[in-house]
């Protein structure tokens, strides 16, 4: 699709809307109109043509949270600790080994709509974490990177969240990239080839005291 292509709008929707899921109209249990059908098919095609994915989807267990410093940083000798974690940024709070961190990628993110040759803007990405937070508080750092490279080293997005739920809970965050940024990879087009963002998606998670778990991550492209 070219930088220029139709896309979901209110002016002039490509994308139908349906009638509240609330409103009963799919749970009386009638058969759906003609109508109804032409109106699902065209949203399904014109879905698939946004190409709006999902990006992750993981099952948790693979972190070793620390119990003896929730940063992770002890005993690594790639990476220091800031001297001062009161005042350093958040990007330097954890030391994004596997111990505090996942990193996902690298995914191929299209450049949205209405963009010039100087101002390209990536999708933005959703992201759910399903927690447990035994006691204590949680701390969780999400950046989108355009290297493999740790999100101390530079990033292009970020987001943060502190919880204190105890239990289980939902954490929805959303990565919106504000600042320009340069596509910088391409791949096969409908008609020739397309600039991309080539990103890695970082999750960092930092609990305060033992108990605690990250038991899946999705993560999706929205607009």
């Amino acid at each position: 699709m070219s930088d220029n292509g139709d896309r979901i709008n209110e002016a002039s929707p490509k994308y139908i809307k349906h009638p509240a899921a609330t409103s009963g109209f799919w749970q009386d249990g009638e058969t759906l109109d003609a109508g109804t059908a032409m109106i699902i098919t065209n949203n399904l095609s014109h879905l698939a043509m946004e190409g709006c994915r999902q990006l992750v989807t993981s099952l948790g267990g693979n972190m070793d949270p620390p119990q003896d410093d929730f940063t992770g940083y002890t005993g690594i000798t790639d990476v220091g600790e800031p001297v001062n974690l009161a005042t350093a940024p958040d990007e330097q709070q954890i030391s994004w080994t596997q111990r505090t961190a996942y990193r996902f990628g690298p995914f191929l993110i299209p450049a949205d709509k209405d963009i010039t040759i100087d101002r390209k803007s990536l999708r933005k990405i959703r992201v759910l974490l399903d927690l447990y937070i035994d006691s204590g508080n949680l701390n969780g750092y999400l950046y989108l990177t355009s290297t493999p490279a740790r999100p101390s080293a530079g990033y292009i997005a970020k987001t943060t969240f502190s919880s204190s739920t105890t239990g289980f809970s939902v954490q929805e965050l959303t990565l919106d990239c504000q600042q320009p940024v340069l596509a910088n990879t391409i791949m096969p087009g409908q008609s020739g080839q397309v600039a991309v963002f080539q990103v890695y998606l970082w999750i960092g998670l930092k609990w305060n005291a033992t108990g605690g778990d990250c038991f899946s991550i999705s993560a999706f492209e929205v607009r």
